[in-house]
């Protein structure tokens, strides 16, 4: 597939190189306009990756620092795995099982 790709590349930039062989043959002062834009746009595109990369970069930062924000927000807040609070008044549950009842 990506050799399919390349190939429609390369046969679409020998196309558009003819193309602008026979415009600057043809039409001189036309062909240095389009090579002078060209030139512009090419330019404009150079800034724009560094600039791209530093938002993406940015965001990315976000990203995780939320994500172990929300993961220690959960482990902090989990309830530790500790023995259950005694009983009240210091009474032990075998206590409270064992005493007599009077008759009624």
């Amino acid at each position: 597939m990506k050799q399919v790709a390349a190939m429609e590349h390369e046969s679409e930039g020998r196309v558009l190189a003819q193309i602008e062989r026979r415009l600057a043959s043809e039409d001189p002062a036309l062909a240095a306009r389009m090579s002078a834009l060209n030139e512009q746009f090419q330019a404009g595109r150079r800034k724009e990756p560094s600039r791209w990369n530093w938002r993406k970069r940015t965001a990315l930062a976000v990203i995780i620092i939320a994500i172990v924000g929300l993961i220690l927000t959960v482990v902090l807040s989990a309830s530790p795995a500790e023995d259950p609070p005694p009983p009240p008044n210091g009474l032990t549950l075998s206590t409270i099982e064992h005493v007599p009842r009077g008759n009624a």
